[in-house]
């Protein structure tokens, strides 16, 4: 008979909450993977499935998340200590998404 634990270990699992939380955990050090200029012009939107919504508040910064693009998923990933990110979504102030 499996325990109480057990059991909700393996349904957390299979509904995905603990990738989710270790995503929340990295992604509340988003400064520390973007740079702090870049991520004093965005707004964290969230993540779904490994592809992160960001907020460009200026043109400027939606244009280097996109050209950093590889590089910031890359910089989240080294922080998880495994492949959780994916991508990256822009949605520009205007509330379009892109990229």
């Amino acid at each position: 008979m499996k325990s109480i634990g057990e059991l909700l270990g393996g349904v957390t699992k299979r509904l995905g909450v603990a990738e989710g939380l270790r995503r929340e955990a990295v992604l509340e050090r988003w400064a520390e993977a973007a740079g702090v200029d870049l991520a004093g012009l965005t707004e964290m939107e969230g993540c779904d499935d490994g592809t992160v919504t960001v907020r460009a508040l200026h043109p400027a910064a939606a244009m280097e998340l996109r050209l950093r693009e590889a590089e910031i998923v890359g910089s989240l990933n080294r922080l998880a200590g495994e492949k959780l990110f994916g991508a990256i979504r822009v949605v520009s102030p205007s509330g379009r998404r892109r990229g």
